[in-house]
């Protein structure tokens, strides 16, 4: 059985990412945060300024999620994610700076498992995986951070509303 969001799950969680990246490059994400890879993607592929980006508060609730559920526990996902949203490169830039960099692994071949260096093609499949199954495992958590914000803000203003009074 595989993991996958629905067209419309897809669409919706790319849109917030597409702002978060937009977002992030303008700078106003931690600066430690931008490490190696950042710096190195953005030499490769030339940083668009036509983006449109979300607000301050939307960025720092997406980024929040981010660094709680992808950064913190898979940093080659955070990588590949950060590289896609907020550097703007493909799948193919990001696969051939990880094949460029790959070492020799156990894979299975037709002569049995041996230490290999994997193709461009294995790195480029395992780029859209990594990058799919951190869209399906940030969908639902992104969700519900939009959700309860919302709740807390309708509960803010009910409350400033009895206040008024």
């Amino acid at each position: 059985m595989k993991l996958e969001l629905t067209k419309d799950q897809y669409q919706w969680i790319d849109q917030w990412l597409q702002l978060w990246g937009a977002w992030t490059q303008t700078g106003k994400i931690d600066k430690s945060m931008i490490n190696m890879i950042a710096k190195f993607m953005a030499t490769v592929q030339p940083q668009e300024s036509s983006r449109p980006v979300c607000s301050d508060d939307d960025g720092m609730l997406i980024d929040g999620v981010i660094r709680h559920y992808l950064k913190n526990i898979d940093e080659n996902a955070w990588r590949v994610l950060f590289a896609y949203y907020v550097c703007n490169s493909s799948e193919i830039s990001i696969a051939t700076w990880q094949h460029a960099i790959c070492s020799p692994r156990m894979m299975r071949t037709r002569a049995g498992n041996q230490y290999k260096r994997p193709s461009i093609s294995t790195v480029r499949r395992e780029v859209k995986g990594v990058l799919n199954a951190s869209l399906y495992c940030l969908y639902q958590p992104l969700q519900n951070a939009f959700i309860c914000r919302d709740n807390v803000k309708k509960v803010a203003k009910k409350v400033d509303n009895v206040l008024a009074f």
